[in-house]
């Protein structure tokens, strides 16, 4: 190959190099002005999120150990358990005004869904005065009717919280607890019944989705059952909304359907 053709390919090469800066300005302007040029418009803003409510920030139990339920009241927003002596009052006194099962199973759905956040104290603490007053009681017959007298209240709240919230973690402590009782206090081991567990497994397919909003509706044709006998209950102080990252729930059992009855000792619950 002759000298001047090399040296006309070198310095073809070479010019070529001194055109990619220019190249790469105008590549960084086109993309720069194509937008203004096609009349894009600016994208709107994203709506705010929803804002989260309270009741799904409450915390629970971290086990079944007893333990476990006094640390939730050591954290920060936990009402002192003075407070909470006579949180089931409400419920006490539809006891004492109805004899009807109907009635007191359509009530206490009324208190949960007026404020959920006191009920849900309410119910970590009756278990621990229950098991306070257990180790004060000396004769045998005086500690079951404390059982009685207690789960009288937490069974039918527990299922309350799975109706309206699909909530199997309340049934599950009084489950657990009733079952480590009736072998300490009656003598005797209780065998959860098939409907208990599928219930607990129904609940446990949307364990993360702890909150839906309550029926407006509680289905008491007569209306509400704690205006009818002038009962009062600590009004509810969250922010209404739901929150559900796994999709729609399930339909809401009617309110007019009664809760599970009280088990009878050494029966399936």
């Amino acid at each position: 190959m002759n000298d001047w053709m090399i040296l006309l390919r070198l310095r073809n090469v070479k010019n070529l190099f001194t055109l990619i800066p220019f190249v790469s300005v105008s590549l960084s302007l086109a993309i720069f002005f194509y937008p203004l040029r096609s009349g894009t418009s600016e994208v709107d803003a994203l709506p705010p999120l929803p804002e989260v409510p309270e009741f799904t920030k409450v915390i629970h139990p971290n086990g079944f150990d007893f333990s476990d339920v006094e640390a939730i009241f050591l954290t920060a927003g936990a009402p002192a358990r003075e407070t909470l002596i006579d949180c089931d009052e409400s419920y006490n006194g539809l006891v004492q005004a109805t004899q009807s099962k109907l009635e007191r199973d359509r009530g206490l759905r009324e208190m949960v869904q007026k404020n959920p956040i006191h009920y849900h104290w309410c119910f970590y603490s009756k278990i621990l005065d229950l098991h306070a007053q257990l180790k004060k009681e000396q004769f045998l017959a005086d500690r079951q009717k404390k059982v009685v007298g207690a789960f009288s209240f937490l069974a039918p709240l527990a299922n309350v919280f799975k109706l309206e919230y699909n909530d199997t973690r309340y049934l599950r402590w009084a489950i657990y607890d009733y079952q480590v009782l009736s072998t300490w206090i009656f003598h005797r081991q209780m065998v959860m019944a098939p409907a208990t567990v599928d219930r607990l497994l129904d609940g446990m397919e949307n364990s993360r989705t702890l909150y839906r909003e309550p029926s407006q509706n509680p289905g008491v044709s007569s209306g509400s059952v704690l205006e009818k006998y002038n009962l009062k209950t600590p009004e509810r102080n969250e922010a209404a909304g739901s929150s559900n990252p796994e999709g729609p729930l399930p339909e809401a059992v009617p309110a007019d359907q009664p809760l599970d009855d009280l088990p009878d000792i050494g029966d399936g619950w």
